[in-house]
């Protein structure tokens, strides 16, 4: 395969104020095969926010000095208003979970209680990177239903729109393309090259974001809109990789 479809793993913003916690919480990531990116405010994390793709936030609650500090709320109330599946996790060291609001809770997906102790951490760590996990499995099939279903590409084109925009394509780029626009699903183009489905998606979802929409086309939010913005509770983004699969999208129906 080529350059892009190394391998891809969940990626968890970490925001927290306290570089020694920061540092634990992103360490503590790395080993669980997910892709943690630590930012220290609220401001940071919104730029992240807006230039990768995210597959969970975990935020500190308090970000700053002040007693009454709760602009890890805010921060989660803005990735709400922009990406509403996307799981975010509250917690904090100094902000009791009594303390919140039921307003203030319901911006997030969870909110973890205050003085964790290593084992509490590690556990939180595991819970993260399994959410972070499913968001990406429901993220991957509306982005293979975009690909393979929807009116942005005329399928038959493909191979050649690609070559076009895509100069140093390998051999096995172009026959993964060509199998594309004959109609074949991704498990018989995996099994017929004999590579890996998380490969085949990775590939196909760089010249996804490569090549630009047919006319009148639909577009990325357009299918996202219809089929994958589901809240981002555990048990529907679980629900969705049982029935669904890393990359069988909906039905019509569905």
């Amino acid at each position: 395969m080529s350059a892009v479809a190394e391998a891809e793993l969940p990626v968890i913003l970490v925001v927290e104020d306290d570089p020694e916690a920061l540092d634990q919480r992103t360490d503590l990531l790395s080993t669980l095969r997910s892709a943690p990116i630590g930012k220290p405010s609220e401001d940071e994390a919104r730029e992240v926010i807006l230039e990768l793709s995210v597959d969970l936030v975990l935020t500190d609650i308090r970000l700053g000095t002040p007693q009454d500090d709760r602009s890890g709320i805010d921060l989660a109330r803005y990735v709400k208003s922009i990406y509403p599946d996307l799981p975010v996790i509250g917690y904090s060291a100094r902000v009791a979970d009594n303390e919140l609001s039921p307003a203030e809770k319901e911006v997030f997906d969870e909110v973890w209680p205050k003085n964790l102790d290593y084992m509490q951490i590690e556990e939180l760590m595991q819970r993260c990177r399994s959410l972070a996990a499913a968001h990406q499995e429901v993220r991957r099939a509306a982005t293979w239903e975009l690909f393979l279903k929807s009116e942005m590409f005329d399928m038959r084109t493909i191979p050649t729109a690609a070559s076009d925009v895509l100069p140093n394509l390998s051999e096995q780029d172009e026959e993964i393309l060509s199998l594309v626009a004959k109609g074949r699903s991704p498990r018989q183009i995996a099994e017929q090259l004999e590579i890996e489905e998380d490969d085949l998606y990775r590939f196909v979802s760089w010249v996804l974001e490569e090549l630009p929409p047919e006319p009148n086309g639909e577009t990325m939010d357009d299918v996202h809109g219809r089929h994958g913005s589901h809240p981002a509770d555990s048990s529907e983004l679980v629900e969705f990789e049982r029935l669904y699969g890393p990359f069988s999208p909906p039905d019509d129906e569905g």
